[in-house]
């Protein structure tokens, strides 16, 4: 096996009315979902779950020998004039990738999340804050 037993229990909560599945946003920045789910469902994502895992691996390995195949036949691109012609095309390397990785981490569950009841967003004043997590640090905070 090539990822660690138990990879994807990490995207699961246990409530006591089953779990609740934090899954991928489908764009790369932004907020998490979250989803109840019972034991048949979470068995069912995650095995969706650990092959989006081994997708994300093949985008890893190409993230990492596509430069260097491309600077083994190119070999003129390592004596660009100006920094900005290396910085630029590896920010937008750089952006494909975590778009790719994130893709790769979204699009296996996809099917699963359809129907499946969403846990209700947290109000922005029921989020943890400093104050909210620790009663010491609240007393020290304190105005």
């Amino acid at each position: 096996m090539l990822l660690p037993k138990g990879v994807e229990e990490v995207q699961f909560k246990r409530t006591e009315s089953g779990w609740i599945f934090s899954a991928p946003n489908p764009w790369t920045f932004g907020w998490r979902r979250s989803y109840r789910v019972d034991d048949v469902q979470k068995a069912a994502l995650a095995l969706c779950v650990r092959h989006g895992r081994y997708f994300r691996l093949l985008v890893l390995i190409l993230m990492y020998t596509l430069p260097l195949a491309t600077f083994w036949h190119y070999p003129s691109l390592s004596r660009a004039p100006s920094p900005w012609a290396w910085l630029l095309p590896a920010l937008f390397y750089f952006v494909i990738c975590m778009v790719s990785i994130n893709l790769c981490d979204y699009l296996p569950v996809r099917r699963l999340l359809i129907g499946l009841p969403q846990r209700p967003s947290a109000s922005v004043s029921s989020r943890c804050t400093p104050r909210r997590r620790d009663p010491c640090l609240s007393k020290r905070l304190r105005p």
